[in-house]
């Protein structure tokens, strides 16, 4: 359940402060030096907020002695390193008690030196802070972690953080003013630049209200937003940030008495900053915002003689959050007894009525009810945790952001099912569990009535001997740190292979017909997709699915995987192991995969949770569809003669591959590969002939088969055909056909334009180049019966937008550095009812005569194969809103403008110029432009809030019609 907070109150404060900013309090001069609170051991898993020290208060500040006695709060055992250790035993920092392992391996992470060496496992991926791939050996990552959380700091691209990089002047000022809680007011400083180079950056309106906020000086006139900042800069803003800026200015001002200041507070206090004045690193910055959080806020009370406070707010609490540790000791599905005393009470439905009834979507931490939010939370039951929740100011509902196991109250032990030897009761009643750890035996004993067997989501009354050799898990947690072990998980898989999904029912059936899964069956079916959970209607025909069922049958819980592999059995040990091509490893048969499997089958590999064989789905294609242009061939050497082939890959790389020894052409073993390329069909008039090929090639990379397209018109499914050669083809959209060929998300298509000099400018594109109306020169391969195209080469394809693609209405247009390291354009805008946030392929493609794009236009775009917008079409410039029209002139579509005269339940009049026409716009995308607007301008409307043109209330609409039939509207005031 989501949860909506009202604005926070710091935001309101803020504001006050700009307006006095304005001219109110201008020249106003503190009366007398202000005090720093001090700060202890900032390290991160003791880091305190301590209040103004009552000795060094001036008599003339007024500071509260019960602020000094109550405000200290503490960030406390924020954890470095999670546990266990996901590095270490390989598996998915989401998931503690270990329902997705799949390697054998015993891991105690108290006994780290003798474990089994872990193997990298299939992960379910849970994404419950912004995930950093780049930040691992960060000294700061975990600080990281919690910033983004926070939403304080962001990453530079998707899943990069780029801890080492420099921070620009821009970045600083925009976690700056998102500590302050200011980026919904920032929205008020658009256009009102007080600096003259800031147009174009991405967050010129942030600079501006900190500007305004005294954050930065306004006195210079540029600003240099994308110039590294150094980290006496940085360290200024944060002290001003916090209020101590008049202080700092009575200790010498910039940048000694910031610096000094800084170090009071305990801001900057980490001895990898060598210097204050050289650049700083976006890592280095995260901590010292990080160590901004827990200070206590300097305020000023009093206008007559300045006065300056401290009392009990800081960052955390004026942005709503707050630090909360503890147990977690249950969640919807499974609670933890808070008694060890009456077994009666610790299992089944008996003991979970006694406790009060907890949501869905919330978890309980040391009595409290927090809601999980977009975190791991629901995984973590038994642990020690700590993290951050937003706090409801209407409701005082706690919704986590951030969440983490406490480093060293966590003991963890993780044994493979197959690793168990025996689970017996000795005399006291204990329950004794011997298992294999390398070469030698252990045991565990297990206290009577001291532990909670969890099974599979749900208590139970023991540990289950008959599953040993399952392919699972046994998870062991002491959280009390008695040494003994207080919880134990039972996760056991079956797998299954998904063979039909019902559009009516949701009902899902395995391909064996051994499973059937339906949602409100009386079971509590609970489906994970990359950690999130989905719904019946997301899964799909051939998915692979691991089940965990609870013992009572009443709580199912089905992983989607991706433990997949394309290839071919290539040899097949006498153990039974199996050797898959490309990836030469070995894999077992499932026992629970009956049919026998042969050297040379191709197709689909599916693995269950012990990376064994579990289905296979045999691949219909006569040949290998290992698509590839050929570019050139060569003969190289003299004593050892090799022969080498350019070939643009349908991965769209050009690359050289040399040949083996003997090589197959055409189905025939070629006496030599020097007579491969001397053939006809790939030589003539004194060079290669460039074409569409087929090839494979073996362990070392080198080419053992090629073979060259047949001629024939009628779909063959026994040969690698070129079917059509044709211009001037007609993509239709409604039918996804090129000419009468079927184009699917599965046809590699190749750009290969006729003048291209260079593989260079070759591309791969897909489905998505083609748009409706557009005209084609291709060639088609590999056709179907069904007439699918499994292949097409495509030589003219200069970019158009198709009349049946949606407009979008532009919110802003914004500079960003993509993956290439290119400024590049990025467009925030409405698009089919939704915000929409795209990359363009270059700088100026989002212009309108040489300027940016503004809020309120509207276009169509293209894009190109990397989803990136690579061209437009301009369809409105809301700068012309006074002028009214009704344009024809595009193909199937009318444009129209004009004022709004009457509206109804399901249309709207309006007038072009004195000429009233009736539209009907039921069931479309209707969005809002109001310009009178301080903030959301822009948004998603409805017809409700459509009104009458009046002189002092005027309302516009821009219309758009495609086929006689509206499709979309922007309302304008």
């Amino acid at each position: 359940m989501e949860k909506n907070s009202k604005k926070n109150k710091r935001k309101v404060t803020s504001m006050a402060a700009v307006f006095l900013a304005w001219g109110i309090t201008a020249n106003s001069v503190l009366a007398a030096p202000t005090a720093i609170p001090t700060r202890d051991n900032d390290n991160i898993n003791n880091i305190t907020e301590d209040t103004t020290n009552e000795q060094d208060i001036p008599k003339y500040i007024e500071a509260k002695k019960e602020n000094s006695e109550n405000s200290s709060t503490n960030i406390d055992e924020i954890s470095s390193q999670q546990t266990p250790n996901a590095t270490e035993i390989s598996l998915n920092e989401t998931d503690p008690q270990n329902t997705n392992k799949n390697d054998n391996q015993i891991i105690n992470n108290s006994e780290k030196n003798d474990l089994i060496n872990p193997v990298s496992s299939q992960n379910y991926e849970y994404k419950y802070f912004k995930n950093f791939v780049d930040i691992n050996d960060s000294i700061f990552k975990e600080k990281i972690k919690i910033l983004a959380a926070l939403e304080i700091m962001s990453g530079k691209e998707k899943g990069l953080f780029k801890p080492k990089e420099n921070l620009t002047r821009a970045e600083a000022v925009v976690s700056c003013i998102r500590l302050k809680g200011l980026e919904k007011s920032a929205n008020l400083f658009s256009d009102n630049n007080k600096f003259n180079d800031i147009e174009d950056c991405w967050a010129k309106k942030e600079i501006n209200i900190a500007a305004v906020e005294k954050i930065i000086s306004s006195d210079e006139e540029n600003f240099r937003p994308f110039d590294p900042i150094s980290a006496c800069e940085a360290i200024t803003m944060l002290v001003k940030v916090l209020g101590y800026d008049k202080a700092a200015m009575e200790r010498g001002g910039f940048p000694e008495g910031h610096v000094g200041i800084a170090s009071e507070l305990k801001i900057w206090n980490d001895s990898n900053i060598l210097s204050q004045n050289e650049k700083i690193s976006r890592e280095n910055f995260a901590n010292l915002c990080y160590n901004t959080l827990p200070v206590n806020i300097m305020e000023k009370t009093s206008y007559g003689v300045e006065r300056y406070e401290t009392n009990n707010k800081n960052i955390l609490s004026e942005l709503g959050f707050k630090k909360f540790s503890g147990k977690m000791t249950a969640t919807n599905e499974t609670q933890l007894p808070t008694t060890k005393n009456n077994n009666e009470n610790l299992y089944g439905d008996e003991y979970k009525t006694s406790e009060e009834k907890i949501g869905k979507n919330q978890v309980k931490i040391n009595n409290e009810l927090y809601y999980v939010g977009e975190t791991n939370a629901k995984f973590l039951l038994g642990y020690n945790v700590l993290g951050f929740s937003k706090v409801d100011e209407e409701t005082n509902d706690k919704t986590i952001v951030f969440i983490d196991t406490q480093e060293n109250k966590n003991k963890v032990l993780n044994i493979p099912t197959d690793k168990i030897i025996s689970i017996q009761k000795d005399e006291a009643s204990n329950t004794a569990i011997t298992f294999q750890n390398k070469d030698k035996n252990e045991k565990i004993i297990l206290p009577k009535d001291e532990t909670v067997f969890i099974y599979n989501g749900k208590t139970t009354e023991t540990l289950t001997p008959d599953t040993l050799g399952s392919k699972g898990f046994l998870t062991f947690l002491d959280s009390d740190g008695n040494d003994n072990y207080d919880v134990v998980f039972e996760n056991y898989f079956e797998t299954m292979i998904v063979g039909n999904v019902s559009e009516k029912t949701g009902k899902i059936t395995s391909k064996d017909g051994n499973y059937v899964l339906e949602e409100n069956s009386g079971n509590n079916l609970i489906l994970y997709k990359h950690g999130k959970e989905i719904n019946t209607k997301d899964i799909n025909e051939g998915d692979q699915i691991d089940l965990t069922i609870s013992k009572d049958g009443t709580l199912i819980k089905g992983y989607v995987t991706n433990r997949q592999i394309d290839g071919s059995i290539n040899e097949i040990s006498n153990d039974g192991s199996l050797k898959i091509t490309p990836t030469n490893r070995e894999f077992k048969k499932s026992p629970k995969y009956l049919q026998n499997i042969s050297i040379g089958e191709k197709g689909t590999f599916y693995l269950d949770a012990k990376n064994e064989i579990i289905d296979i789905e045999t691949k219909n294609e006569p040949l290998n569809k290992n698509y590839g242009y050929l570019v050139a061939t060569a003969e190289v050497g003299y004593l050892e003669p090799e022969v080498q082939f350019k070939i643009f890959t349908k991965n769209g790389q050009a690359i050289v591959l040399t040949s083996a020894d003997k090589i197959k052409f055409n189905n025939f073993l070629a006496t030599s590969p020097s007579d491969v390329i001397k053939s006809d069909l790939l030589y003539g008039d004194g060079k290669t002939k460039s074409q569409l090929i087929t090839f494979e090639t073996n362990s070392e990379n080198k080419i053992t088969e090629i073979n060259t397209a047949n001629l024939d018109v009628k779909p063959n499914e026994n040969k690698f055909s070129l079917n059509e050669i044709s211009q001037n083809l007609e993509y239709t959209a409604a039918s996804n056909k090129l000419g009468t060929t079927r184009i699917t998300n599965e046809t590699i298509v190749f750009e290969i334009p006729k003048n291209a000099l260079n593989s260079k400018d070759y591309k791969i594109k897909n489905f998505n180049m083609f748009k409706d109306g557009g005209k084609y020169d291709a060639s088609i391969y590999d056709l179907t019966p069904d007439y699918k195209a499994g292949a097409v080469i495509i030589t003219n394809s200069e970019p158009s937008v198709s009349s049946s693609d949606p407009f979008v209405v532009v919110d802003k247009i914004s500079e960003i550095q993509n993956g290439d390291l290119m400024i590049v354009d990025k467009l925030y805008g409405l698009e089919n009812g939704r915000n929409i946030e795209i990359t363009a392929n270059a700088k100026d493609i989002l212009n309108k005569k040489g300027s940016k794009l503004n809020q309120g236009d509207i276009i169509r775009y293209t894009k190109n194969e990397k989803e990136e917008i690579d061209s437009i079409e301009f369809l409105f410039d809301t700068a012309n809103k006074n002028s009214e029209y009704i344009n024809k002139d595009l193909a199937d579509t009318t444009l129209v403008y004009g004022r709004v005269t009457e509206v109804f339940d399901d249309s709207l009049n309006v007038s072009v110029n004195g000429k009233v026409e009736n539209y009907l716009i039921s069931g479309i995308s209707i969005y809002k432009y109001d310009s009178t607007l301080l903030e959301n301008q822009l948004k998603v409307s409805n017809i409700n809030e459509i009104k009458d043109f009046e002189k002092d209330n005027p309302y516009h609409a821009f219309i758009r019609i495609y086929k006689d039939v509206v499709s979309g509207i922007l309302i304008i005031k």
